[in-house]
């Protein structure tokens, strides 16, 4: 049995969210709109059988103020970011959490934050490659037009419904 991980799956307004936690932090985070599709990708990345469901209370709390309205009360949960993730990647996450809760960025701020103005398709990249996308809110990263662009977890209306939590309905 592996004692480290740790996964719980919560229903939500949109769905379905699946989180799993190593004693760092949480390691994954998946948003599907309904449990079997979910479950399937869940297992996946882990044995359900063998890796005990139970995150701590305080992140259950925390899921369930973020959908009632309360953005930040999951800025504070911590993630557990593999160390053999590439650099670049590392820092264009870091950048997208600095956006506010209902605001946006496109992906040349992105580069520009990660310190390479230049990697917008790698910052696109970045976010592709993004495990924790409701904590590393790429859902506020847009086209540099002003259009939502797709978003991998999901598609667009659920990209338009976590904005739409965030900004109090300014993206209906």
């Amino acid at each position: 049995m592996n004692n480290t991980l740790k996964y719980e799956i919560y229903a939500v307004p949109i769905g379905w969210i699946g989180l799993i936690s190593s004693t760092k932090g949480l390691t994954n985070c998946l948003i599907d709109s309904t449990y079997n599709s979910l479950e399937t990708r869940m297992k996946r990345l882990i044995n359900l059988e063998e890796v005990p469901q139970n995150l701590s209370e305080s992140i259950k709390h925390s899921i369930a103020s973020y959908f009632s309205g309360h953005p930040d009360s999951i800025a504070e949960i911590p993630l557990d970011i593999p160390e053999t993730s590439p650099p670049f990647f590392k820092k264009i996450w870091q950048a997208c959490r600095t956006i506010p809760p209902g605001k946006t960025q496109n992906y040349g701020w992105l580069a520009k934050q990660a310190g390479n103005p230049k990697a917008v398709r790698a910052a696109g990249q970045a976010m592709k490659k993004n495990k924790l996308p409701l904590f590393i809110p790429c859902h506020r990263v847009i086209l540099s037009n002003n259009k939502l662009g797709n978003y991998s977890s999901g598609g667009t209306n659920m990209k338009k419904f976590f904005l739409n939590i965030e900004s109090g309905g300014a993206y209906e």
